[in-house]
């Protein structure tokens, strides 16, 4: 926080009551200072604020500080204008951060570091223009511009345009980011048209035409044969691992554990 290693004053609770910093003496929020002067745009500037009226600095030179890049940005008024839009559009981090800490975060908070860290590089880009910062301002602009740039990358390579409101509910990765977990979207998706391929490549390998691959909650995925003995089966295919033991006779089993744990238990059989 800037001005954070600058002397504070010490203010009694009487006199904070009094002074109506954060809330009237009847309670309210309206009516206070903060009130009255909270012009911020977003969530962590008006924490930021009440932070700061509760901690009035005491130090002039701290205080000549903040006031000289109080100066430059009400004097540039376009800058200024810029800085309010930009901020707009920028998430809570603070908030995000404390959600993913507890365990308690979801997709969206991860996107929103992500834009946050991508909305800091682009402020240190205006003050970088100025051709005279103030000190406050320039240990901003420093803090803006050390944001880890490749994180944010990462995460908008990684994290789908929509996004569920928890983790569990699935498809937030983007599709393309990573071919392992696609295969398994398609194998979650397009069971029928894996278990086609999958009984079309073992027909092919053993010519027993009459071959089918089925599906229950025991067995799993398991192949069979009204005309041809398990074993002939096994024999003549490419991937004789298919087939480990005769104990099911005809009805050989077949577990494909990918396709099994993306159809979830108790399904159908295709």
């Amino acid at each position: 926080m800037l001005g954070s290693n600058a002397r504070s004053m010490a203010i009694d609770q009487a006199t904070r009551a009094s002074l109506e910093l954060h809330q009237t003496q009847r309670g309210q929020q309206r009516g206070s200072l903060r009130n009255a002067i909270d012009l911020t745009v977003t969530a962590p500037g008006s924490r930021l604020l009440s932070a700061r009226l509760a901690a009035l600095l005491a130090d002039a030179a701290a205080i000549n500080e903040r006031l000289d890049a109080v100066a430059v940005l009400a004097g540039d008024t376009m800058l200024n204008g810029r800085l309010r839009s930009d901020l707009k559009a920028v998430p809570d981090l603070a908030r995000a951060l404390t959600r993913l800490a507890l365990d308690r975060g979801g997709p969206r908070d991860s996107a929103a570091i992500g834009k946050a860290v991508s909305a800091a590089l682009a402020l240190s880009g205006h003050f970088a223009r100025l051709d005279d910062v103030p000190p406050v301002l320039a240990r901003l602009s420093a803090t803006l511009a050390a944001a880890p740039a490749p994180l944010a990358s990462m995460l908008a390579l990684a994290l789908d345009d929509e996004l569920p409101l928890f983790s569990r509910d699935g498809g937030f990765v983007r599709k393309g980011y990573d071919q392992t977990l696609d295969d398994e979207r398609a194998l979650a998706s397009e069971t029928r048209a894996v278990v086609a391929a999958l009984r079309a490549r073992l027909i092919e390998e053993t010519d027993v035409r009459s071959l089918k691959i089925r599906h229950n909650g025991v067995l799993g995925y398991f192949c069979r044969s009204a005309r041809r003995p398990w074993h002939e089966i096994a024999r003549r295919a490419a991937s004789p691992e298919l087939y480990p033991s005769p104990d099911a006779g005809q009805r050989h089993a077949v577990h494909h554990d990918r396709i099994g744990r993306s159809r979830g238990p108790h399904r159908p059989r295709p």
